[in-house]
């Protein structure tokens, strides 16, 4: 939500300041309700906002309506002079959670725009306006166009509620019902009450409708045999928020198309695909021959159909303590998520090895490495080369917030012990013995005096310590190496906002946006840090970018292990262990063994690791037609 504070201006408190409205705010909010809700737009269409009604600045210099009926005191839209105040300051303690929201009152608008913000986009919210003059005013206020044809914002129309609730609830199987009421206060109590019987209402129909609908499909699907098919029916159900999985979803997708395989991809993209029952209507019609559930569980759906099911997890920390043996093939997107498999109680021979891989080639950029000459072909060593070499380095990695209050460490005493792990961590972070983070803690109690008695506690400061100062600390101790190279400096992951900008630029949050800006991206060197796995997508797309690899060893641990051959050290990639090393290898990018190193990574991955490849390897695993 971005933090809007406007200092109010109570000069002249009942004096009128005009305020211009936009007109093509309202032409809009009406286009788009003329097509997903034409009775709601023929009436405000046909109805006229009383003369009273006069659009003004508020107090907070935010345009509004100001009511000014005769013999009587003038008044505000929604009952306030300061709408943006007012609901910043409602919404100030507002966590999003994973119902729906019912808004029993549009107020001036502000309270809806700053949830519309805020709100994840699977999530929608429902407005709830009694009076059809002030909805109108709403909407020659705010455009909320686009969160209405995206289903993010649901317009109730007054006096007819609940026949359209259930007709919207049974066009849309995927959209969940209103669920939390939120600043039930706007209203009197009988309109409170009225919302809340009604909510109630509409979520049992709702839920019992849906119900005996699944149990139509699970039966349907038990009583289906698998389709005979020249090619596999691929079914990818990327079944969760996380966009990253979406993302990947999606790149596989575009490599089933490739080899001609019908698909179909599922995603929570909105707030239309939330409930299963979308997705099980889909697949019903779709009769998959191979599914793969993309980084979650296959119970997030409540039915199994027909064909072979995958489960493609992406990180070690996504795979539950326990796996059940049901047939299902687990695919591990690195070799730590393969262990982690294992653990579970994954049986070695369900468990395949379905690693991060890269779109094919011309999906990609032209390789940073091979900058094109003005007759076409790819410049050979010299100039370009040097070029290539000197441009700005990329440090990839997610810093962790190393505030010790985010992980509900407050004590004074330990918040002691926590910046000590953090000075012991700064001195060894270069040397093996960052690998032992039990060691680590015993030593910063030894040195500040605070001894830890309770084992939980231990346990768990012993893993903060692996898992956010010792990451934060080595990406922190490589920015500052790299700030003294003196080249320009760009960041990709979360958390490096919080650090200052003057002598590096944050350029990407994730991977989608630098995926997005990769076509463009010409960097000297790409150096990865800080992961607990460093089998990431970033490292697939910079290798399949041409970007020239540098890779942080922690510890000095072998990084080919933990690679699955996917890249080789040395081969296709430089390890690093410390900032000396690291130097080294960025002073001899520019010679022609790195070059070909480079295009030599390049050149693998686009023939092995692509996902056309990673398809084609599952269908035969899996005794597939292809």
């Amino acid at each position: 939500m971005s933090q809007r504070t406007t200092a109010l201006n109570f000069s002249g408190l009942d004096d009128f300041r005009a305020a211009t409205l936009d007109p093509a705010v309202w032409s809009n909010n009406l286009a788009t309700l003329s097509t997903d809700q034409p009775d709601l737009a023929n009436e405000l269409r046909g109805g006229r906002l009383p003369p009273a009604w006069r659009p003004a600045l508020s107090l907070d210099d935010t345009a509004t309506y100001r009511l000014e009926e005769p013999g009587a005191p003038a008044a505000w839209l929604g009952g306030t002079a300061a709408p943006q105040t007012r609901a910043t300051a409602l919404l100030t303690a507002f966590t999003p959670g994973d119902r729906n929201l019912a808004l029993p009152t549009l107020g001036a608008g502000a309270e809806l725009t700053l949830l519309l913000e805020r709100l994840p986009v699977h999530l929608a919210v429902f407005a709830f306006e009694a009076d059809l003059h002030a909805l109108a005013a709403v909407l020659h206020l705010h455009d909320f166009s686009a969160a209405v044809a995206q289903g993010r914002c649901v317009l109730v129309p007054p006096g007819r509620t609940h026949e359209f609730l259930t007709r919207l609830m049974q066009t849309h199987p995927g959209l969940l019902p209103p669920g939390t009421i939120l600043m039930p206060d706007l209203v009197p109590r009988a309109r409170r009450e009225e919302l809340r019987t009604l909510c109630e209402r509409i979520h049992g129909e709702t839920n019992q409708r849906r119900a005996r609908r699944l149990t139509e499909l699970a039966t349907a699907a038990r009583r289906a045999a698998v389709a005979a098919t020249k090619t596999p029916r691929l079914a990818l159900l990327a079944l969760s928020a996380d966009r990253e999985s979406r993302a990947v979803a999606a790149d596989v997708t575009r490599a089933a198309h490739r080899l001609g395989w019908p698909v179909l991809c599922a995603s929570i993209a909105g707030p239309h695909s939330v409930h299963p029952l979308a997705h099980c209507e889909a697949l019903a019609e779709f009769q998959p021959t191979l599914t793969i559930h993309v980084n979650h569980a296959r119970s997030v759906l409540p039915i199994s159909f027909a064909g072979a099911t995958c489960v493609w997890y992406h990180r070690a920390g996504n795979v539950p303590e326990q796996v059940p043996d049901d047939g299902t093939c687990y695919l591990a997107a690195s070799p730590r998520v393969a262990e982690a498999l294992h653990r579970a109680g994954a049986r070695t021979d369900r468990v395949l090895a379905w690693y991060w891989a890269c779109s094919p080639a011309d999906d990609s950029a032209p390789p940073a490495s091979a900058p094109q000459c003005a007759g076409g072909e790819a410049a050979q060593g010299g100039p370009a080369q040097s070029q290539t070499a000197s441009g700005p380095i990329l440090l990839v990695g997610d810093l962790p917030n190393r505030d010790p209050e985010q992980y509900g460490v407050t004590q004074h005493s330990h918040r002691q012990l926590w910046e000590r792990i953090a000075v012991v961590v700064a001195q060894v972070w270069e040397t093996p013995r960052v690998l032992e983070p039990e060691k680590l803690l015993a030593r910063a109690q030894s040195e500040c005096g605070v001894e830890l008695r309770d084992e939980s506690l231990r346990a768990s400061l012993a893993r903060f310590t692996e898992q956010v100062v010792i990451p934060a600390i080595v990406l922190e101790r490589l920015l500052r190496g790299l700030i003294k190279t003196g080249r320009a400096l760009l960041t990709v992951g979360h958390g490096w906002e919080r650090l200052a900008h003057e002598t590096f630029q944050p350029l990407a949050a994730d991977m989608l946006e630098l995926a997005e800006r990769a076509p463009t991206l010409r960097p000297g060197a790409c150096v990865l840090a800080g992961s607990s796995d460093p089998l990431s997508p970033a490292l697939l797309l910079a290798a399949a970018a041409g970007w020239p690899v540098l890779m942080h060893s922690l510890g000095g641990v072998p990084l080919a292990p933990l690679l699955g051959d996917v890249l080789r050290p040395g081969q296709h990639f430089a390890p690093f262990r410390d900032l000396t090393e690291l130097r080294r290898e960025l002073e001899s990018l520019s010679q022609p063994l790195a070059a070909r190193r480079t295009e030599r990574a390049r050149e693998h991955v686009q023939l092995h690791h692509t996902y056309v490849c990673r398809l084609q390897d599952l269908a035969a695993h899996l005794s597939l037609p292809s």
